[in-house]
């Protein structure tokens, strides 16, 4: 992982090539409105962001250190991602000890979204 010379608020994953928001959006919200916050950011110059799978959220977990992976920054463990767990729920994850839940999209309990976009 490192920061992205053009922007210190973007990181480049060097084995998948994604590139991330180095933080997360801040404050608790639900998976509606993660979504919608994905789809009208604007970040380094790009507008193509997404809610990560819950496949590349575990890519950014470090298991030794209990937490994200530098140089991420997070204001809260849990993160939505984009997978869904049937017609009402979605995956998130939890940095703290790498665990995976599903939560109702009308919930916010003090969920994050970080953002990805494709290389």
């Amino acid at each position: 992982m490192q920061s992205s010379g053009a922007s210190t608020d973007l990181v480049v994953d060097s084995r998948t090539g994604l590139v991330w928001s180095r933080r997360d959006n801040g404050s608790r919200l639900n998976w509606h409105d993660a979504t919608r916050c994905a789809q009208s950011l604007d970040l380094g110059g790009y507008g193509d962001w997404r809610l990560p799978t819950l496949e590349e959220l575990h890519g950014v977990w470090d298991p030794p250190r209990r937490t994200i992976r530098e140089p991420f920054e997070l204001t809260g463990a849990w993160v939505w991602s984009a997978t869904r767990a049937g017609t009402d729920h979605a995956w998130c994850f939890y940095f703290a000890i790498g665990m995976r839940m599903p939560y109702p999209l009308n919930v916010s309990y003090d969920l994050r979204a970080l953002f990805v976009r494709d290389p």
